[in-house]
């Protein structure tokens, strides 16, 4: 039976919704670093049931913005000194040899674009709008 109109649903965009919302919090600082996530309250908030926001705390969880811990429930990450050190450390050995590659590869409208960042990071920084600074700097880099 050849059907061109019938193809699998994509069943996981509540789910990729919830997702967005409250990575969105965290990066807008409504959610705050440390503070516990309560799934009930989320569900509530968002209108939708608690199945989309325990999926959604396994993705974010899974991304390093929140930490699921038995039996105590799931929290917005803090990183610690040590996590802030590992990951400067992990860039500051990284970055160079990636900076290196994209410049032997890149077009001039890429460095184009890429030259157009810094001023857009320091006026969303300018403006405390902390979404815009990390997704700036993800552009980024």
């Amino acid at each position: 039976m050849a059907l061109k109109t019938l193809h699998p649903l994509r069943r996981k965009l509540l789910s990729e919704n919830v997702v967005g919302a409250i990575r969105e919090a965290i990066f807008k600082e409504e959610l705050k670093l440390g503070q516990r996530l309560v799934e009930t309250e989320l569900a509530e908030r968002l209108s939708v049931s608690r199945g989309p926001i325990r999926e959604a705390l396994r993705v974010l969880a899974s991304e390093g913005l929140v930490v699921i811990n038995a039996h105590r429930g799931t929290f917005v990450m803090k990183p610690t000194t040590k996590d802030l050190e590992e990951i400067y450390g992990l860039r500051k050995s990284l970055e160079p040899l990636a900076i290196r590659r994209a410049v032997d590869m890149a077009t001039d409208t890429e460095i184009a674009s890429l030259n157009a960042i810094p001023q857009k990071y320091e006026k969303a920084k300018r403006e405390g709008n902390v979404r815009e600074v990390v997704e700036t700097d993800l552009d980024f880099h």
